[in-house]
């Protein structure tokens, strides 16, 4: 699926707005590897978000129902020993093959790359960028 490669293209995407007249300062983004994974951690970045989108942070904190979920992360993740149909292996398995393939090699070139490319644009754009590496 091609559309999930484009997607991920996020240097072209940034372009795109560029162009159209936003600034750099205008973009936070926020890394995957950043999302709280316990409630304890997420004043942080909502801390971050209500700075960036200049709104105050709620004098009072929420105490939401017992009974409600909150959603405290975003995975990409799938039951890994869920069967592939097309592959008639686990996913566990189709990741294995496909990364030891040249196609992935190649792949991985091209993203290096890119992220080169989004990284140089992040720091002159002087977009903002939530759990950035040191």
């Amino acid at each position: 699926h091609h559309f999930y490669l484009y997607g991920g293209l996020y240097a072209l995407h940034l372009l795109s707005w560029l162009k159209l007249g936003f600034l750099g300062e205008q973009f936070l983004f926020v890394r995957m590897e950043a999302l709280p994974k316990a409630a304890a951690e997420s004043q942080k970045l909502q801390t971050t978000l209500a700075d960036f989108m200049h709104v105050d942070m709620p004098r009072q904190r929420y105490k939401r129902p017992k009974a409600q979920v909150s959603c405290l992360g975003a995975t990409m993740t799938t039951r890994q020993q869920q069967i592939v149909r097309s592959h008639n292996a686990s996913v566990v398995e189709v990741k294995r093959r496909f990364r030891s393939s040249t196609s992935a090699a190649a792949l991985r070139t091209f993203l290096q790359s890119h992220n080169l490319a989004l990284k140089h644009l992040i720091h002159r754009e002087k977009v903002r960028v939530f759990g950035a590496p040191p």
